[in-house]
């Protein structure tokens, strides 16, 4: 989750903080404790989006966010998971849609319940079409 998230050498300050753990606070070898440290890790990005209390900045949402409700679901459904680079953060129903007129609020439009994280490919198949059409991708 956090390798797909943070791509850039210039972010992989969770890499860092996990290797730095390892070589002074580690005792021993407990892959739940390596687990747990990296599951922290996720959690603390994570809280600094939740602590801010806006949820409707639309494009600028942190990837982090959407890999770790990712990891969430998968942990709750242990199904066949793979985490992938996606680098593109959409609205699910589009900003401006071409097969509908209807027209969302912009706070709604912009919420994190009405955005996804996609790969810029899938993006540009299915720019300006609604919801349904994700799903086949």
């Amino acid at each position: 989750m956090l390798r797909v998230t943070y791509t850039s050498p210039l972010v992989v300050h969770w890499a860092t903080e996990f290797l730095a753990w390892l070589y002074f606070d580690m005792d021993g070898y407990d892959s739940n404790e390596h687990s747990d440290k990296l599951e922290n890790i996720a959690k603390a990005a994570v809280r600094e989006y939740m602590n801010d209390g806006e949820f409707s900045i639309g494009l600028i949402t942190p990837h982090i966010v959407f890999n770790y409700l990712d990891y969430l679901l998968w942990q709750k459904t242990k199904q066949d998971f793979q985490f992938e680079f996606r680098n593109s953060v959409e609205h699910w129903y589009p900003q401006h849609p071409i097969d509908s007129n209807v027209k969302w609020d912009e706070q709604d439009l912009n919420h994190f319940g009405n955005l996804c994280l996609v790969s810029m490919d899938i993006d540009k198949l299915v720019l300006g079409l609604c919801a349904p059409t994700y799903l086949h991708y």
